[in-house]
């Protein structure tokens, strides 16, 4: 998990903000320029920043920085598919290293054209007692490298080949048939199930890693991932001399977008994945700025390599060493996403819960009489003003659609209600009992982390349950309710505070349209 730290100058953000909120440029992760062409390089703006633009430091020393070759085919690719959302310089000099690299979160090894294997050695030694230590507290490592040739085939795999992947046997994938082999990983977002191998691809063998995309041909990996301590390697297996290859676009920026990164738990039985009832709202995550992968074991150390980890509806019970492990995991500055159920469906998560001070009503479901979605009940709307508490999560939310939710009865003394039912006597338990005024989602501090507890997983789901011709996940404004959430919990490990926009005197820009950019800015960093 990334360490961060609290922005350095609200107010000198909001100097340079304020020519962006009228451009509809994605403030939060800009830094300095409304053109994204023009990149500030990291160092210019200070070191306490561990959420802001992701930083990315190239190496480039041995790399073919020509025009219209690979260096800047890597910088266009990033330019187009982040939308300017980071800040870089280039290391030419890799003695250099050691000086600077913790003022960047990612490492971006380009392929070695001018390089040779003896020079790639000589990098390897010099960084052998650098890479593993950023790498372990956080820092992000991507090796692009390339195989035209077999005298030249997969030089760039010897600077990092030993000290953090042990990587061998490169042979070429031109124009082979490059498979996704594991849809679940992180790097495989919006990635399609094939492509074809441009010039320079790569396939090799490699111990230890995630094999994410494989030449149809040899079966060898091209594409590989390694999580390691709090942080992740990557070996890209092509180098961009064919340019705007989608494929390989995706897997790139996939990559860097590790430095945020969701996990969704589906150790526990749950019968929805990222692949199936959850694509929608996975495959759409990264272009707001997230990586999104699966846990299928519960295994501590992903949760140490991820930012945010979500647990929706569950099919058997954590056991307290888990409970234990996933609270010492918020306590110590991660973000959790709790998604809970009614009745019977949520027992298998009471016991989390209430480890977090939570208790649902476990009987009965949510109904409203007078506003629900379709010909139902038991689907409420909850809409402004009557049931949204002013939290940044509810950022220009103005309804959402829950379906046979459930609601808390009690909860933390700090824990801020999000939503909250009508308190006009229309809403009940399953018809029986009055509920007026329950919380259906909340928020909540926890020692330097983040908790948000839903009262509902199906706004997660692709499913049109009221067959309205949209999915739950992106009724009403469900999706950009789950999108702040994440927003919100990404920021955990920075103490929060507190930003009021004035709007009570017609300002000629409102939070809720034009200073938006600038309102998810200071969400995802920590306000």
């Amino acid at each position: 998990m990334i360490k961060k730290a609290k922005l350095f100058s609200v107010f000198a953000v909001c100097l340079f903000m304020g020519s962006l909120a009228a451009t509809g440029v994605n403030a939060y992760v800009s830094i300095g320029h409304t053109d994204a062409e023009v990149m500030t390089p990291a160092e210019t703006y200070g070191d306490d920043r561990r959420n802001e633009a992701v930083s990315i430091l190239i190496y480039s020393e041995i790399a073919d920085t020509t025009a219209g070759e690979e260096w800047e085919n890597v910088m266009d690719s990033l330019i187009a598919n982040l939308e300017g959302k980071f800040t870089y310089d280039n290391l030419t000099d890799y003695t250099q290293l050691g000086s600077i690299i913790d003022e960047f979160d990612v490492l971006l090894i380009l392929e070695s054209e001018n390089g040779n294997y003896t020079f790639a050695n000589t990098v390897n030694a010099a960084w052998d007692g650098i890479l593993p230590g950023f790498v372990n507290d956080g820092g992000i490592v991507v090796c692009m490298t390339y195989g035209p040739n077999s005298a030249m085939r997969g030089v760039s795999l010897g600077i990092i080949n030993g000290t953090l992947i042990d990587v061998y046997n490169p042979e070429t994938a031109f124009s082979h048939q490059i498979d996704l082999f594991d849809p679940n990983d992180a790097l495989a977002r919006n990635v399609p199930a094939s492509y074809t191998g441009a010039s320079g691809s790569l396939g090799f063998d490699a111990t230890g890693v995630t094999k994410v995309m494989e030449d149809n041909t040899n079966s060898k990996p091209v594409v590989v991932h390694k999580t390691m301590g709090k942080g992740h390697v990557v070996v890209l297996g092509f180098d961009m001399f064919t340019p705007a290859i989608p494929a390989q676009d995706m897997l790139l920026m996939n990559a860097i977008l590790l430095h945020r990164h969701i996990v969704f738990d589906y150790s526990h039985g749950q019968s929805n994945s990222i692949t199936s009832g959850y694509s929608d709202m996975a495959d759409d995550l990264p272009l707001y700025g997230f990586s999104v992968s699966s846990m299928d074991t519960f295994d501590t150390d992903v949760l140490a390599a991820c930012e945010i980890l979500v647990i929706p509806q569950s099919g058997t019970i954590y056991d307290t060493a888990e409970i234990n492990a996933i609270h010492d995991f918020v306590s110590n500055g991660g973000g959790l996403f709790i998604a809970i159920e009614h009745s019977s469906f949520g027992d298998e998560l009471d016991d989390l819960i209430n480890e977090f001070g939570f208790v649902r009503n476990t009987t009965y479901h949510l109904e409203d009489s007078d506003e629900y979605a379709s010909t139902y009940e038991y689907w409420p709307n909850y809409a402004r003003p009557d049931n949204f508490v002013e939290h940044a999560i509810n950022l220009n939310v103005d309804i959402i659609e829950l379906y046979m939710g459930t609601g808390f009865v009690s909860m933390p003394a700090g824990a801020v209600p999000l939503v909250i039912t009508d308190t006009d006597g229309t809403t009940t338990w399953a018809g029986t009992d009055a509920a007026n005024g329950i919380p259906v989602a909340a928020a909540d501090l926890v020692g330097d982390g983040r908790l948000v507890v839903l009262g509902d997983a199906a706004p997660f789901l692709n499913t049109d349950f009221d067959s309205d011709g949209t999915s739950a996940y992106t009724d009403s404004d469900n999706e950009l309710f789950l999108r702040n959430a994440f927003r919100w919990l990404s920021a955990a490990g920075i103490p929060e505070q507190t930003v009021v926009f004035d709007q009570s005197h017609s300002p000629y820009y409102y939070v809720y349209n034009d200073w938006a950019p600038l309102a998810n800015f200071l969400m995802f960093n920590g306000y």
